[in-house]
């Protein structure tokens, strides 16, 4: 895991993922991080890599003023967001990393807090 913290940009995929997203400014790139999360079945294992491009997209996304996302978009997109974390947090080998670290709570209430109720 190429992470310097526990921060949701704080790794390579995110700022792989922020870089893209800023040259383009395209949200499909952030729906496309969500959907390789939310297309597996709960039994299927999620691969760090791709649990870091959600936790990134949602964090990209959430700084998205609201005229640079439509309205009916971001309603879509908070929804795929919220399940997408919500994986993450419940099964995944990203969770599984981070509860072997000391910033582990951290992380948790960094990704929890991209959460949007």
């Amino acid at each position: 895991m190429s992470t310097w913290g526990c921060k949701p940009l704080e790794n390579d995929f995110a700022s792989d993922l922020l870089a893209e997203f800023n040259e383009s400014a395209n949200i499909a790139l952030l729906e496309q991080a969500f959907n390789k999360v939310n297309i597996l079945n709960t039994d299927q294992y999620l691969e760090a890599p791709d649990a870091q491009e959600a936790v990134a997209a949602a964090q990209i996304f959430q700084s998205l003023d609201t005229d640079q996302i439509k309205q009916e978009d971001r309603k879509r997109l908070t929804n795929q967001a919220n399940a997408a974390l919500r994986r993450v947090l419940e099964n995944s080998e990203l969770n599984e990393l981070w509860s072997e670290s000391d910033e582990y709570n951290d992380w948790v209430i960094a990704v929890k807090g991209l959460i949007i109720d």
